[in-house]
């Protein structure tokens, strides 16, 4: 009888520190982690690239949105490339909203959990985006990730924890060389483009619309212009709704990289007619014809 008390005992215990260990042992979450590498010693006039990627640890995301942080007294923002980005929808393309800070958002429709390099095996870094910069003073300065977020692909647009890593970044002059001027200059155009041109529908009230999208391998695209006609340039964004011409014009839509370098591309558009007019005359036809049937049989009867 005592012993069976002493293994009744034991065994109580021993489902009490179970309980224990399940009840208070703590939840391992893990956390994506953005990172931005470089190259920590440079010189001045080089363009400087930057590499942004994440670390989803094991979580699958569809959705990244970030802040670089730079010093403008160092370094000028030089465009950016997605080449080799996971992220295949921009909400907003990498553009410095501030001096010294550059904004970008994206989606991952499916989701994304690593990137498989051949090469790597261990490499589970997902490429976000490459930025590049102008050095244009010496010293030291240090890249960092600013305020971020990233979402999980459960359905839900959950939000995961996320950690950060910062490239510090050594500027020197090399003697006898000019600093003020870059020593690799980006003089190559944008990549030819198509504009397509959407036509409204008979009675609808959308207006035509012109979508375009133009690459640059060397640093992305800054902005587009659109001209119509003879009327002056001014900045749009695809897709840009076209105004009401009666008559035929020439459409320009000259895309420029962050170098100043530009590609134009143009599409003739012919006259609108206007379909919710004649729908009103082809009324009031249909009306003035009832009428006037309607009064001849009603006379010869």
């Amino acid at each position: 009888m005592h012993n069976k008390l002493i293994i009744f005992i034991k065994r109580l215990f021993f489902i009490q520190v179970l309980l224990c260990a399940v009840i208070f042992h703590p939840v391992l979450v893990d956390a994506a982690v953005l990172t931005v590498e470089t190259q920590p010693k440079q010189n001045v006039g080089e363009r400087i690239v930057v590499d942004v990627a994440i670390d989803p640890e094991r979580e699958s995301i569809n959705s990244i949105e970030s802040n670089i942080l730079f010093s403008s007294e160092h370094l000028t923002f030089n465009g950016f490339s997605a080449t080799l980005s996971s992220i295949p929808i921009w909400v907003e393309e990498p553009k410095e909203v501030s001096p010294g800070r550059i904004h970008f958002s994206g989606v991952i429709p499916g989701g994304i959990d690593r990137s498989y390099d051949p090469l790597n095996t261990m490499n589970k870094k997902i490429p976000v985006v490459r930025l590049f910069f102008i050095s244009k003073k010496a010293g030291t300065t240090t890249l960092r990730i600013g305020e971020s977020s990233v979402l999980r692909n459960d359905g839900k647009g959950t939000a995961t924890s996320v950690t950060t890593s910062s490239a510090p970044l050594t500027l020197s002059v090399v003697a006898g060389r000019e600093p003020t001027a870059p020593l690799l200059q980006d003089i190559t155009p944008p990549e030819p483009f198509t504009i397509t041109i959407i036509e409204r529908s008979l009675f609808g009230r959308t207006p035509r619309l012109a979508v375009f999208s133009a690459n640059d391998t060397e640093g992305g695209i800054e902005r587009y212009e659109m001209k119509v006609g003879n009327l002056d340039a001014v900045v749009v964004t695809s897709p840009s709704a076209l105004p009401y011409r009666l008559f035929s014009y020439i459409l320009t839509i000259r895309a420029y990289d962050f170098s100043g370098n530009v590609r134009e591309q143009q599409v003739s558009i012919s006259g609108e007619k206007s379909y919710g007019l004649w729908g009103i005359v082809a009324i009031l036809i249909a009306l003035i014809v009832m009428i006037r049937y309607r009064v001849r049989r009603s006379t010869t009867i």
